[in-house]
């Protein structure tokens, strides 16, 4: 399990970039379809004292919970949504009703991550108070162009397979370009945006960031961009 300075992203422990469960909040509720489990876990018995942690949990059937002793000892913390049983995970519902000054955790599958958004967007939740950790990422698209500013305005092709990151990567060598999770979750690969319309993708970028930043591992331009990395 990670320290406190880790976050679980697809079986990897990476430093810190994206949010993690905060003891700021009265009320932390995590959706999770799996791994954010078992980081729940760890960080339930360390702020317990002070917030009121939840987690609910969509599965195929109980078989697919995984801790599913430890969880069932947790009692009413925790509620799993059995689909073998009939069971259906509201996330509209969850987003309605949830309680004042409260941190929302989603862990899932990109069907799971934008009914979340929706949710969020209709009841006008904070999206400061909101965090994604999608499980993967479509980074396929248009080719686009990307002249790098601050790199002697060099003009970079990305085709329809490959990502901005990619090929800055390639271009400029591995270390010049960071980047952790390469779906769009953690943030370690944002850029500049200086020009240009961009398709965004991924999770880490608030409204205003889009305004200016793009994520070069999913994000994709459209024609031509200007960046600076």
């Amino acid at each position: 399990m990670p320290g406190p300075d880790g976050v679980v992203q697809g079986g990897q422990v990476h430093k810190r970039r994206s949010p993690t469960l905060t003891r700021r909040a009265t009320t932390s509720l995590s959706l999770a379809e799996s791994v954010l489990q078992r980081f729940w876990l760890r960080w339930r018995h360390t702020t317990a004292s002070i917030t009121t942690l939840s987690c609910i949990s969509a599965v195929r059937s109980a078989a697919d919970v995984p801790f599913r002793q430890r969880i069932e000892k947790l009692g009413t913390s925790v509620k799993v949504y059995d689909k073998s049983k009939g069971q259906h995970l509201d996330i509209r519902e969850i987003v309605r009703t949830l309680k004042w000054n409260s941190q929302l955790y989603f862990c899932g599958p990109t069907r799971m991550i934008e009914s979340g958004r929706r949710a969020v967007q209709e009841f006008g939740v904070d999206e400061n108070e909101v965090h994604y950790e999608a499980f993967s990422a479509d980074t396929t698209g248009d080719p686009f162009d990307a002249e790098v500013s601050n790199r002697a305005g060099k003009i970079v092709h990305v085709t329809r397979e490959e990502t901005l990151l990619e090929v800055l990567k390639r271009e400029f060598g591995g270390d010049q370009v960071e980047s952790s999770c390469e779906v769009g979750n953690c943030g370690t690969c944002k850029i500049n945006l200086k020009d240009g319309t961009v398709e965004h993708r991924g999770t880490a970028l608030t409204t205003e960031q889009k305004g200016s930043s793009m994520l070069s591992c999913v994000s994709r331009g459209i024609g031509r961009i200007v960046v600076e990395v």
